[in-house]
């Protein structure tokens, strides 16, 4: 009953030739079921031996800070930068939030330019 639309049409896709068993090179994902394609040898290699590093170096405060007196909230040692986050709990007990990142290498604001490249 009804001038309804009718049952939906199904569309089909065109998602290429079908190949019978596994493709080299190719890895299905168990999570998503995707296909993925894995990484060449050369392209594997240039990640075992990398290029680029990542490094941080910190800025010392301004003036502005140094008056106001402001919280140092970066910690540079070795490979690690610690961002300190004061907090406050709902009892109003006051504590620092630690969260810690890793680089290739961290310096500080004493480091010179000549120091650092």
């Amino acid at each position: 009953p009804g001038g309804g639309m009718g049952a939906p049409q199904q569309r089909t896709y065109a998602r290429g030739p079908r190949v019978a068993g596994p493709v080299p090179g190719v890895v299905r994902r168990e999570d998503t079921g995707a296909d993925r394609k894995l990484p060449s040898r050369a392209r594997v290699e240039s990640f075992s031996n990398p290029r680029v590093e990542v490094v941080v170096r910190k800025r010392p405060r301004s003036r502005q800070e140094l008056e106001a007196q402001a919280y140092d909230v970066l910690e540079c040692t070795g490979t690690t930068c610690s961002v300190l986050e004061p907090k406050v709990k709902v009892d109003l007990t006051r504590f620092v939030d630690r969260h810690v990142f890793t680089f290739d290498a961290c310096f500080d604001e004493h480091i010179s330019n000549q120091g650092l490249y």
